[in-house]
């Protein structure tokens, strides 16, 4: 589930051969190559005076409005770690990325908010809750995407799950689908609210949450795989094996690469979630 739930759809885009730079407010760009970030200052060498003097010039971080930045090479072996569950390999290969972009966090182009929703995705999968709560709080005080936020609530909802504090988690699940919160969140949140129905044994509204994605979220395919585990789980809560075998039969065939379907074959009968 904690793979599910933040399964995000990223859309970012290939290294592809592309400058790296950064925008200016008074409409400058500099090429990263040609600058290095020291302190607070981008500076740049504009002439060698002798051997041993540079003229250099600074230019002020906060004078940065934007930046212009391929995808970073370590995302796509992350991704990879988190799909066969290997949190921890993933924080490491991201924690670089992070302190790349963490002076430039808040601006539109910075990979830091990325690197940091997929490193709470790690930390959940390597079970470091307490690492996990703190990067979810980080990300909510310090990223300006509304889905990152929210996403990283959801994360804080979902550590309170696996705590067995299912009545918190519920009520912030709940505050989450009163708000007018990106798409990708409240199909997520009625993932959650899946969850937590089927830790009560309530089988009728673990099948609602669930079956709302398909219906109403479609095109998120990245929630379809945990949607149609959810369901296959919530059919055997409600002894129905004919259509707990159609789920897992859909789920096999459509996303047989997915960790829903790997959980599936190491645990064809769990009921509870798999927090």
């Amino acid at each position: 589930m904690k793979a599910a739930l933040f399964m995000m759809l990223i859309l970012l885009l290939p290294n592809g051969g592309r400058a790296q730079q950064y925008h200016l407010r008074d409409g400058h760009v500099l090429d990263a190559i040609d600058v290095a970030v020291r302190g607070v200052s981008l500076v740049e060498a504009v002439d060698a005076v002798s051997a041993d003097a540079v003229v250099e010039r600074n230019y002020p971080i906060s004078d940065v409005v934007r930046l212009d930045w391929p995808e970073p090479d370590a995302f796509e072996a992350a991704r990879s770690a988190l799909a066969r569950g290997a949190g921890r390999e993933a924080v490491v290969m991201l924690e670089p990325v992070r302190a790349e972009f963490v002076l430039f966090a808040k601006l539109p182009g910075s990979w830091w908010t990325a690197a940091s929703l997929l490193r709470l995705r790690g930390l959940m999968l390597a079970g470091a809750a307490d690492q996990a709560e703190a990067a979810a709080r980080e990300l909510i005080a310090t990223a300006i995407d509304p889905e990152a936020v929210g996403l990283a609530r959801l994360g804080l909802a979902e550590l309170q799950l696996a705590a067995g504090q299912g009545e918190i988690a519920a009520a912030m699940v709940e505050a989450i689908l009163k708000e007018d919160v990106p798409a990708g969140v409240r199909a997520r949140s009625w993932l959650l609210r899946g969850e937590r129905a089927l830790q009560q044994g309530d089988a009728e509204a673990a099948l609602e949450a669930f079956l709302r994605i398909p219906v109403l979220h479609a095109s998120r395919e990245g929630l379809l795989a945990p949607a149609l585990e959810g369901s296959r789980r919530a059919y055997l809560l409600w002894d129905d094996p004919a259509r707990a075998d159609r789920a897992a039969e859909e789920l096999r065939r459509t996303f047989p690469d997915s960790p829903e379907a790997a959980r599936l074959a190491a645990r064809p009968n769990d009921l509870p979630s798999p927090l």
